[in-house]
């Protein structure tokens, strides 16, 4: 028989809860993926910046913290023909900071900024840094503004570009988790003697861990250069939340 009204708006009621409930139920899967969502995302275009920044080098070089002479060697000059002024500008840049104490290291503006002009790098990135124990690989960007760490790792502006060499420190931010991709969130997870692997235009650098430290927002002094060391400093925000 013909419904009347009232089962009619119960009919219509239970319709919309279903519906609700089903929109519930995939926002809410669609939350709990997010993070995977963003990770794999990061980890895509970290792999085209990469891939793009291998092609333009073709060769690379691993060397230990402390044997890199800031020279290109020998073996590798021919691969690398149109490079050698911006290595040579790296190197006298790196010395410039150490012979003047990173008097320039001193505020939020100093260190998003690019160095140097670097005329002749082949790519938008400088290299990558990969963090095994972490899991993690990164474009790596000159300059620590909020552009570039959203997109990856950033060296700090009036800090050393990380090309290795005595009297050198590279101070490399990465956020504490980000959008819900991860790039330096478990930082927690390094001990000491744990790899650190540095590719730059010339080579790859391995670092080591040596210790981990809290320091206040404005203890530039924690993370500048130390005489005679050859140094990558990491840094994040603390706690994770």
């Amino acid at each position: 028989g013909p419904k009347t009204e009232k089962s009619v708006n119960g009919d219509m009621k239970k319709i919309w809860y279903r519906i609700l409930g089903a929109f519930m139920v995939t926002a809410g899967l669609g939350l709990l993926l997010y993070p995977d969502i963003r990770t794999v995302l990061l980890n895509k275009e970290t792999d085209r910046l990469i891939s793009g920044f291998e092609k333009a080098y073709e060769s690379k070089e691993t060397e230990q913290p402390g044997k890199s002479s800031g020279q290109t060697s020998g073996e590798r000059g021919d691969l690398i023909k149109g490079t050698d002024s911006l290595r040579d500008a790296v190197g006298r840049y790196n010395t410039y900071i150490y012979e003047n104490r990173q008097a320039d290291f001193k505020d939020a503006w100093s260190v998003e900024q690019v160095p140097i002009p670097l005329r002749g790098l082949k790519s938008e990135i400088f290299g990558y840094i990969e963090i095994p124990a972490m899991g993690i690989r990164l474009a790596l960007y000159p300059g620590a503004d909020e552009e570039h760490m959203a997109k990856g790792a950033a060296i700090l502006g009036a800090a050393s570009l990380p090309v290795g060499g005595r009297n050198t420190n590279s101070v490399i931010a990465g956020h504490r988790g980000y959008r819900g991709a991860p790039y330096f969130r478990d930082i927690e997870k390094l001990k000491p003697s744990d790899e650190i692997r540095i590719t730059n235009p010339w080579e790859t650098l391995c670092y080591y861990v040596e210790s981990a430290a809290v320091i206040a927002p404005d203890d530039s002094d924690a993370v500048k250069i130390q005489e005679g060391k050859d140094m990558v400093t990491l840094l994040t925000c603390h706690p994770y939340r």
